[in-house]
């Protein structure tokens, strides 16, 4: 019968450490050198044992002391220092002492992939003082045993022989002093793998599934796949894919693909919820020394909750300080500091995460806030809005509309606030806004036009190439939330009255489609030009279309800008144009202040808006170009080409076409 004992094992805990200044040094030959370390015990004595390792293997005391002087050092050695209380508690220290032969280990490939059957010479470089001689040794791994010794294999370099597997290699440079110094290489077999990932990103509903896959082929052997989920192995997920069903929350798959030849890649894959987070806000944030502010986020979802963080940057801490606010807006009390940096962290049910960040900013003067341009439906209401700020008191407000009779604008009596309720919006138009604060006066003015849903579409290139005696299908998709819709052709400026549709057959020439809707309310242009290319179907096209073509339709043109237009100085196009908004590229157009027929482009160098095209009809409807302007420089081009124009108009993003009735005048 056999009988188990027990036991029950207990330390004492008395508190050993063990330090020391230097473990390692670097001593010239017949040097000498002092080792030492220093132990702390809660009680007792403490004992010291210095010994090293021969060549036999066999263990050399060379001390008992908590210091060993080494003299007439003639070989690199590892010593060891075993340290032991009364409780029998211990440490080993482990210093390294060698003689300075100046060896040092230079460049070299440590990993090569080789065709099947392939050899490769292995190098291991290595620089010394001089006469100090140095001695190789190779090895080869292997699974069972680990490094195993190449015997004869003792140069600076090693051949080995045809790899038809992955073979791990070491090789141990010594000094004649005992310094040694290690180089690893591995040498795989290019099998040829490819893998592609058709897609590692997704976005799907809460609950819905996504099938991840990857796609592998090897020249040699099979391929391998192993999937994980958040680090974890999935049993049996060993195909080219996987579907995730009912998906609630964002979630990392990674993908481990493998050959026969030991080469093997990782592929992550994200899935996220697709919950439609939108988040908007002002990051720049004008104040008045020390008056409150407030930084506001407007964020939606489209199921569940929103979460907010609020966080304010430490600069001597280099780092974001949570704050307790939660609430979809921060109120600073009192602000002292300019250039302060707030972040707000908004997140929601299903991990997805978005960021606003907010900068304080003193302002001096009169300070207005404001959107330039509101769309609304036919019929529908808006709410007109400016913010304003003042360090020289209170701000007053009177609002104005624009009146098409006088040509001005007129004040709407009792609306002081600084915001405007429009109910009902049946026609284009203007507001604008006087905001005082007794020292400084802006007149702001706001945009109101109905949103057709007019979009455009067209088939083809801006440029299209026929050969000789060929035509061209010229066709332009347009939708609009109004009816009717209707389409005029021109051909060179000539209307072609047998054209109502959305396409025609083209000849060579310049055509342009007018689509109209609600009695003209809403226009938009699109170019189509036939470019005859003789011998050949060569297809000229614009590089960059315009995304959009904005249309401005005028009864007159006021009296000082026609004189303007008319005197021919490319310098007195100025007041053509409002002033420009800072582009996202931080480029400004050189624009003035003054007030203008339309909002001014950005700037060329964004390729955003900068051509304006200005046209007539006469009283045929005919359309006549007259000028087109280049926004930025002001370049002013009398009755340009079209061709040219919309050659230029390639580098755009967005084109503004403004047609004047009775212009022949200027």
């Amino acid at each position: 019968m056999d009988i188990l004992y027990g036991f029950t094992i207990i330390y004492i805990d008395n508190g050993l450490t063990v330090t020391f200044d230097q473990n390692e040094f670097a001593v010239e030959y017949g040097g000498n050198v002092s080792l030492s370390v220093n132990a702390l015990v809660n009680s007792g004595d403490v004992s010291f044992q210095w010994y090293y390792v021969d060549e036999n293997g066999d263990y050399v005391n060379v001390g008992n002391e908590p210091s060993l002087d080494l003299l007439n050092i003639t070989q690199s050695r590892l010593y060891y220092c075993y340290v032991e209380d009364e409780y029998d508690n211990s440490t080993i220290v482990n210093f390294y002492v060698y003689i300075d032969s100046g060896m040092e280990q230079g460049d070299y490939t440590d990993y090569y992939k080789v065709e099947m059957g392939e050899s490769v010479t292995l190098e291991a470089p290595v620089t010394v003082n001089e006469g100090i001689d140095l001695s190789y040794q190779w090895y080869e791994y292997r699974d069972d045993y680990g490094y195993e010794l190449i015997p004869g294999a003792s140069s600076d370099t090693y051949t080995t022989g045809e790899i038809t597997v992955r073979k791990d290699y070491r090789c141990q440079v010594t000094d004649m002093y005992g310094k040694s110094v290690y180089f690893y290489y591995t040498i795989a077999i290019d099998s040829g793998l490819l893998i592609d990932i058709p897609q590692n990103s997704f976005y799907v509903q809460p609950g819905g599934s996504v099938t991840l896959s990857v796609n592998a082929t090897v020249a040699y052997g099979e391929v391998y796949y192993q999937w994980y989920y958040e680090g974890e192995i999935m049993q049996g997920a060993t195909d080219n894919e996987v579907t995730v069903d009912n998906i609630t929350e964002a979630q990392y798959y990674l993908c481990w693909v493998s050959d026969d030849y030991d080469n093997s890649y990782g592929y992550g894959f994200y899935i996220y919820i697709d919950n439609g987070l939108s988040v908007n806000f002002s990051s720049f944030v004008p104040v008045v020394y020390g008056e409150a502010a407030e930084l506001a986020v407007y964020a939606t979802v489209d199921f569940g909750n929103i979460y907010y963080q609020w966080e304010y940057y430490d600069d001597e801490q280099g780092e974001y300080v949570i704050l307790s606010e939660t609430g979809s807006s921060l109120y600073l009390e009192s602000v002292t500091e300019e250039y302060e940096e707030y972040r707000c962290v908004i997140s929601d049910d299903y991990g997805n995460r978005n960021y606003a960040w907010f900068y304080t900013s003193f302002v001096e003067e009169l300070y207005v806030s404001y959107d330039s341009e509101y769309k609304v439906s036919l019929g529908g209401g808006e709410t007109l809005s400016v913010n304003a700020i003042s360090p020289n008191g209170d701000v007053t407000y009177q609002w104005y509309v624009y009146d098409k009779q006088s040509g001005g604008y007129t004040e709407i009596e009792g609306e002081t606030s600084a915001s405007l309720e429009i109910e009902e919006v049946t026609d284009n138009t203007s507001y604008m806004c006087t905001v005082t604060d007794g020292v400084d006066t802006r007149d702001i003015v706001i945009y109101v036009s109905i949103d057709s849903g007019l979009e455009i579409d067209c088939s083809y290139y801006n440029y299209i190439g026929v050969a000789e005696n060929e035509s061209a299908l010229l066709s332009v998709l347009a939708g609009t939330s109004y009816e009717p819709l209707i389409y005029t052709w021109y051909q060179d400026g000539t209307l072609l009255e047998n054209e109502t549709g959305n396409s025609i057959i083209a000849e060579e020439g310049t055509y342009q489609c007018f689509k109209t809707a609600l009695d003209c309310l809403f226009r938009n242009i699109a170019f189509q030009q036939i470019h005859r290319q003789r011998g050949n179907h060569l297809i000229q096209q614009i590089q960059h279309k315009p995304r959009r073509l904005r249309f401005i339709r005028m009864k007159h043109l006021p009296e000082h800008k026609r004189h303007c237009i008319s005197r021919g100085n490319p310098a007195n196009t100025v007041p053509l144009l409002r002033s420009a908004k800072k582009a996202d590229c931080g480029h400004r157009c050189a624009a003035p202040t003054p007030p203008a027929l339309f909002a001014a482009p950005r700037c060329a160098v964004c390729c955003d808006l900068r051509l304006v095209l200005l046209f007539s009809f006469n009283m045929t409807d005919r359309l006549v170009p007259i000028y087109y302007i280049d926004a930025c420089s002001h370049k002013l081009s009398p009755q340009p080409d079209m061709r040219s124009f919309a050659r230029s108009a390639g580098s755009c993003e967005e084109i503004a076409l403004v047609v004047i009735r009775n212009a022949s005048s200027m």
